[in-house]
């Protein structure tokens, strides 16, 4: 039986200063598959899209959602949970939320 890997997502949150900063972790945020390098099946997990408005309450769910997408679609980072922390961290701020 095949064993998908677990990928975890972090958050620190960036508005504040490092002393106080605090950090979220979300377990399996995106659904690869039966083979996780294969793009067949790639999506969000509700709950991930849930995830990240906690981190940013003021976000509207359609802009978690697209920045929950784009990390569940760049397959470059299936697997590494230190990109696809990098790759959230980087949408998170762009959004400007």
């Amino acid at each position: 039986m095949y064993k998908l890997p677990t990928v975890a997502a972090a958050v620190a949150c960036l508005a504040v200063p490092a002393a106080a900063q605090n950090t979220w972790v979300f377990e399996q945020p995106c659904n690869r598959g039966p083979v996780p390098q294969w793009a067949i099946i790639n999506e969000t997990h509700s709950d991930f899209i849930d995830f990240i408005q906690e981190v940013r309450p003021n976000m509207p769910r359609e802009q978690a959602s697209y920045i929950a997408y784009q990390v569940c679609s760049d397959m470059s980072i299936v697997g590494n949970s230190e990109e696809l922390t990098k790759r959230l961290n980087l949408l998170i701020r762009k959004s400007g939320y």
